[in-house]
């Protein structure tokens, strides 16, 4: 799990398949389950105090797992004791764009590469294992928003070894 504060009231939490040990998160119920205990990890572990109401924005990827956009609301009416939220679901293909041109020749077996302007990116086709994840966080950024659009204008390039 890596976490990024964003601001006083919102940050991004990133849970790859590992962290979140294959667990049925597919509808909102389940997530908000999750949640609820997930929260009180947050708050046991990293000290960051979950109260009020948070809109929570959820990237699928059926080979990452997930990324969450969690953004506190502010009402001056609402009970600070009590944690509710709002789940919002988006399954996308995650897609991972190369900072180091090593990575390219390295990562390339463990999915398709576009190229969109001057950018490569690697888009997952097959179950990846922890030390596969881990070489592709190495020498990639993860991109999760947009994939689609950014899938729309690349150009499929296959890589001669």
């Amino acid at each position: 799990m890596k976490i990024e504060k964003l601001s006083e009231s919102r940050f991004q939490v990133y849970l790859n398949k590992f962290y979140i040990k294959e667990k049925e998160l597919e509808t909102d119920e389940d997530l908000e389950e999750y949640f609820k205990s997930f929260f009180l990890t947050l708050k046991n572990h990293y000290h960051i105090s979950m109260e009020g109401f948070y809109i929570i924005q959820v990237y699928q990827d059926s080979f990452y797992g997930m990324v969450l956009q969690i953004t506190k609301e502010d009402f001056d009416y609402f009970d600070l004791e009590v944690v509710d939220m709002r789940i919002r679901i988006k399954k996308v293909d995650f897609l991972y764009r190369f900072h180091e041109e090593d990575g390219i020749k390295k990562l390339s077996a463990f999915g398709d590469l576009y190229k969109d302007q001057d950018q490569i990116y690697l888009k997952i086709t097959k179950p990846l294992d922890l030390y596969q994840l881990g070489m592709i966080e190495e020498f990639t950024t993860l991109i999760y928003q947009d994939t689609d659009q950014i899938l729309k204008r690349a150009q499929y390039i296959e890589l001669v070894l």
